[in-house]
């Protein structure tokens, strides 16, 4: 089988700013995210950033609790855009698996992203629930809050990776990312992309740097704020 290219996801709101990126290949949000955006309908959202989104992978998610509504928002969600992949949380906010909502749109063919999976039972559950799927899919894997446990988020990937290897349709994402070597991990981890919020955005730039261009960018620093900071080493 073809290795698939590994790909970044740009997480946020400023579709705008990042979208001409040339590392930028897909899109993603959540709740939290958007709840600070002006634009407060997934309508118009997407009307104000499909042209600059085009064809690539863009998520919206759910945040209902009753599978009813849950899956009324999936409806909602895929009539703004077939395309765009709906984002399912693996459990809702009481604890329970979202399995009914999950069922159904795999049943009705809507790309889904998976998210929130931080332990190996939800990863099972997630590819016992997209069984027989034939949509896109993406399952994402919270690699950046697995490593604040202390763990190491490779098991949990790999685990991912081998459960869903079968289906060409299905992409696993690690989530969370804390530092631009996670960029490195993930993919030797074996995941076929990764979400890069604002802040990690702006360093991305440091990946054409060498080691002798952080030296001389660190020491300008130092010596610039010295400069600026009008300090001696003695009393005068």
């Amino acid at each position: 089988m073809m290795k698939r290219p590994f790909r970044i996801f740009y997480d946020g709101l400023n579709i705008e700013k990042y979208a001409a990126h040339p590392k930028v290949e897909g899109f993603t949000t959540n709740c939290s995210i958007f709840g600070k955006s002006p634009i407060k309908s997934y309508e118009a959202f997407w009307a104000a950033h499909a042209e600059l989104v085009g064809s690539r992978p863009f998520s919206l998610q759910v945040w209902h609790d009753h599978p009813d509504e849950v899956i009324e928002q999936i409806k909602q969600i895929h009539k703004v855009n077939p395309n765009i992949f709906v984002k399912v949380p693996i459990l809702n906010s009481l604890g329970e698996y979202n399995e009914t909502p999950i069922r159904y749109a795999v049943k009705n063919k809507i790309p889904l992203n998976i998210t929130a999976i931080h332990s190996m039972e939800q990863i099972t559950k997630a590819a016992e629930f997209l069984e027989g799927s034939e949509a896109k899919e993406i399952i994402s894997i919270f690699g950046g809050p697995i490593s604040d446990l202390l763990l190491d988020p490779g098991e949990h990937v790999r685990y991912a990776v081998e459960l869903f290897k079968a289906k060409p349709n299905s992409e696993i994402l690690w989530a969370g990312c804390r530092e631009l070597y996670t960029i490195r991990r993930a993919e030797e981890y074996g995941c076929h992309c990764i979400t890069i919020p604002d802040a990690m955005m702006e360093r991305l730039a440091l990946l054409d740097k060498s080691l002798l261009d952080l030296t001389l960018d660190r020491v300008r620093l130092f010596k610039n704020d010295a400069d600026n900071g009008n300090f001696t080493i003695r009393n005068a």
